[in-house]
């Protein structure tokens, strides 16, 4: 497929998440890229892989062979990909067996294509990379041609220790695409309302894994110290155990039982889909204390509904904060600080209306100037 300007590209990438289905779109609608995935879902995740396909706007390419090296599934025919579409650039994901065919493909064949990789890191993850994956990072950088990051913070720790050309595009959803089914997803927002008693609450939320590096245990914790000072504040989880740390879960359900706390703090389990949106706009701060995180998505559709965020600086989603819609925690103090968030929000009145978003900017806005960064590579 060759774009408006003459160029072919080609993209190998692991499997298209939910939050990432308008970015692939757009690439493939605005650059007419050539999308080839390894795998129909995230492994870590299990989404209704159906729902996502079915907004497809490309035919994938699905990887139909790959071996087995202990723990990792390697993916073979990146090489022969390569030669029959004879790309003039090459998008691949982080520093995996993409980029290194892609390396090997360009120099044993002496091909001409530009390399760019897609990596989600954030500031910390990038500063405290270690062993193989650190490795082929600092190797691999001398072989690409660009970066797209999803961080400011992280593109300067590039530019300072790499010459190489980024771009940060933080992973975000469009607007019109998150709000799809809006009626219907502010009807379920009201329904949780009435069923749960948040008439006269303010709402907190937290969404993702119960695993050790998002912290809920601190964060149930500090909600538990606070509700003294707080009657009004309830706290909604939402997310499945961790299959390595099911013990994670077990704590926090512990921890709500010892204190009676189950009127004011509320596990829901994992949602997806309408379900968590109208979640999403029930909610009035999205409380995210992660002690290790890349960027995710849940900072995002927090923004898009209308909620203030609470986010550690560990999160690569803290690019997307400014003083008007949310702040950062502190996670080394003993207890988190509600006082400034709660006094930015009201109860949930009797009557209800969804809150308008949050976010900083708007997604057609940063997808145009990615275009033009890589049509300048």
């Amino acid at each position: 497929m060759i774009n408006e300007n003459g160029m072919k590209i080609l993209i190998f990438h692991p499997t298209i998440a939910p939050y990432r289905l308008h970015f692939f779109n757009e690439l493939h609608k605005k650059m007419k890229v050539k999308i080839c995935l390894y795998y129909p879902n995230l492994k870590s995740q299990t989404f209704d892989y159906s729902q996502i396909s079915s907004k497809f706007e490309f035919e994938p390419d699905y990887f139909d062979k790959s071996i087995k090296i202990g723990n990792r599934t390697i993916y073979l025919g990146h090489r022969q990909r390569i030669h029959k579409f004879n790309p003039d650039i090459v998008i691949v994901g982080e520093y995996g067996e993409g980029l290194w065919s892609a390396v090997l493909t360009r120099l044993i064949y002496r091909k001409r294509y530009k390399i760019v990789t897609i990596c989600d890191d954030s500031l910390k993850i990038a500063e405290e990379c270690t062993g193989i994956r650190k490795t082929a990072r600092n190797f691999g950088v001398k072989f690409i041609d660009g970066i797209i990051l999803c961080n400011d913070k992280v593109e300067n720790w590039y530019n300072k220790n790499f010459r190489i050309k980024t771009f940060s595009f933080p992973i975000v959803q469009e607007e019109g695409e998150f709000r799809e089914n809006e009626q219907q997803i502010v009807d379920m927002a009201r329904k949780y309302i009435a069923d749960y008693g948040l008439v006269g609450k303010k709402v907190f939320l937290y969404v993702g894994r119960m695993a050790p590096e998002k912290n809920v245990e601190y964060l149930v914790h500090s909600f538990i110290e606070s509700h003294e000072m707080y009657p009004d504040n309830v706290l909604v989880l939402i997310g499945g155990a961790s299959e390595k740390n099911p013990e994670v879960l077990a704590n926090v359900q512990k921890m709500i039982g010892d204190v009676e706390g189950e009127d004011y703090i509320l596990y829901v389990g994992r949602k997806e889909g309408i379900e968590l949106k109208a979640w999403y706009f029930v909610g009035q701060v999205l409380v995210l204390p992660s002690i290790y995180d890349c960027f995710g998505a849940v900072v995002n559709e927090a923004l898009l509904a209308g909620e203030y965020v609470m986010v550690s600086e560990n999160a690569g989603a803290i690019c997307l904060l400014n003083n008007e819609n949310g702040e950062i925690l502190d996670i080394s103090q003993p207890l988190i600080d509600f006082s400034k968030i709660a006094s930015k929000v009201k109860p949930i009145g009797q009557i209800w209306i969804p809150s308008k978003s949050k976010m900083p900017f708007l997604f057609m806005d940063k997808m145009k100037l990615l275009i033009e960064w890589i049509r300048a590579l």
